[in-house]
């Protein structure tokens, strides 16, 4: 079990990676969090920071089974068993390929199989369906504005990010955020009914009419 892997008592944060010359990420274990954990050092796509003039990278921390954390403070709420806490890895779309039928045993005419292969040829091809950015099943709009609070490596503190909802996919029933600097991530509607109303206060507290679909101006 992760959540026993090890104590938050004395946790000692990892040591971050160095990206290496021309590289973009970087990734390597983490013994002292746990067994199978690992951390994964990303450069940002702005390349450098806002405060001083160097490359500016984000690190994550992965669980065993794959949950994705953004800072040493959300392993520990995991590890002390708190619900909801990091990103559940997405499931891979099915392949969507089917078993053929097996025959019969009564073959075809060769008549009738040239007439099928002429009428193929003959139909134009289908277009490809463009699926919808977001589904009408979906309880959150397109635009939803939400805040979450992950760790800055920048200030080296924890800070509330702004973002919003990008898409919905109706298939697992998660939505895709972007924050203000670039990462995304995908929650479930449990999740985002939390973060969407933490930005609902951070409005109301600097005095935002907090409409949903609607960023702050910069």
């Amino acid at each position: 079990n992760a959540k026993c892997s090890a104590a938050t008592t004395g946790l000692k944060t990892p040591i971050k990676l160095t990206l290496p010359s021309g590289k973009t990420e970087a990734s390597g274990a983490c013994p002292s969090i746990g067994e199978g954990w690992t951390q994964k050092v990303v450069a940002r796509k702005n390349g450098i920071t806002s405060s001083v003039k160097k490359a500016a990278s984000d690190r994550y921390f992965y669980s065993p089974d794959g949950r994705k954390f953004r800072s040493m403070a959300e392993v520990k709420r995991f590890l002390d068993g708190e619900e909801g806490v990091g990103e559940t890895p997405k499931k891979p779309p099915s392949s969507g390929k089917k078993t053929p039928a097996k025959g019969r045993g009564r073959s075809k005419s060769p008549n009738a199989a040239k007439g099928k292969a002429a009428a193929s040829r003959s139909k134009a091809p289908k277009k490809r369906a463009v699926s919808k950015p977001q589904a009408a099943s979906s309880k959150y709009a397109i635009g939803t504005s939400v805040s979450k609070v992950f760790h800055d490596e920048d200030l080296d503190d924890e800070r509330p990010f702004s973002g919003e909802v990008t898409s919905y996919d109706a298939e697992y029933k998660r939505y895709s955020v972007r924050y203000e600097d670039g990462d995304e991530e995908d929650v479930s509607e449990r999740e985002l009914a939390v973060i969407a109303k933490a930005a609902e206060r951070l409005n109301a507290k600097n005095g935002e009419s907090g409409v949903k679909g609607k960023r702050k101006d910069k």
